[in-house]
């Protein structure tokens, strides 16, 4: 009997408070890490935002929303400054760019909703992957650059 009694005052406090925690968000909330920022999309989003979302392939779903929320999030959530745990949280894990830190929370948050491992290391060793390859690039471009410049400055030397 104490159990049923139990079960019943515990029981509709459980779930009211399961319904009821996205209003511990402010419109000016900054999540902490990649989680709280995949919950806090869940929260704010409608149903039938989220199920547009999903729809889409995830790579045009995510880059469709590159300039709007994407955006939004990088400008409201401080990720250009760097300065908050979210940032932070991204950093420690070798992702520095806005823009990466933006595409990993949208690429995360279409995975969840299709019920998807968001496999985390594997985007950010994708996004790691870009930027040492344009790392090369660009020394290679300094490379070629300064190996002109040094032909230039010996044909002018040569020349009478």
């Amino acid at each position: 009997m104490i159990r049923i009694l139990i079960f019943f005052f515990i029981s509709p406090f459980g779930i009211i408070q399961g319904q009821n925690h996205c209003e511990r968000y402010s419109d000016t909330y900054i999540p902490d890490k990649l989680e709280d920022a995949i919950d806090y999309l869940d929260c704010l989003w409608s149903e039938e935002d989220k199920e547009a979302f999903k729809a889409k392939p995830e790579e045009k779903a995510v880059a469709s929303l590159h300039f709007g929320t994407g955006q939004s999030m990088r400008n409201d959530w401080g990720l250009w400054k760097g300065k908050n745990s979210l940032s932070r949280y991204f950093r420690t894990r070798g992702i520095f760019h806005p823009d990466d830190m933006s595409g990993i929370i949208l690429t995360s948050f279409h995975r969840w909703l299709h019920g998807k491992d968001i496999l985390l290391n594997e985007q950010i060793s994708e996004y790691q992957a870009f930027w040492e390859q344009a790392r090369q690039e660009n020394l290679k471009k300094k490379i070629n650059k300064r190996r002109k410049q040094k032909r230039a400055l010996s044909e002018k030397k040569n020349t009478p």
